[in-house]
């Protein structure tokens, strides 16, 4: 099953804090970074079947991870 992976960047994944239907919800605290030293922190991710529409992503403050798509 293909998954759309979205980065909580602002709050942990819960309830209120990511739209409802995901099939998958994880919690770390991590900081990724690239090779140029540009990074953020990120609470949690949650995967989706479906793609979420623009106006989820900005109302929930979700990251879509182009590395996550499983």
């Amino acid at each position: 099953m293909y998954t759309y992976r979205y980065l909580c960047t602002h709050r942990p994944p819960g309830i209120g804090a990511i739209p409802n239907g995901a099939v998958n919800v994880e919690f770390f605290d991590a900081y990724i970074g690239d090779a140029g030293g540009h990074g953020r922190y990120v609470f949690g991710a949650a995967e989706y079947d479906r793609e979420l529409t623009l106006k989820e992503m900005c109302d929930y403050e979700l990251e879509y991870d182009s590395e996550g798509e499983v």
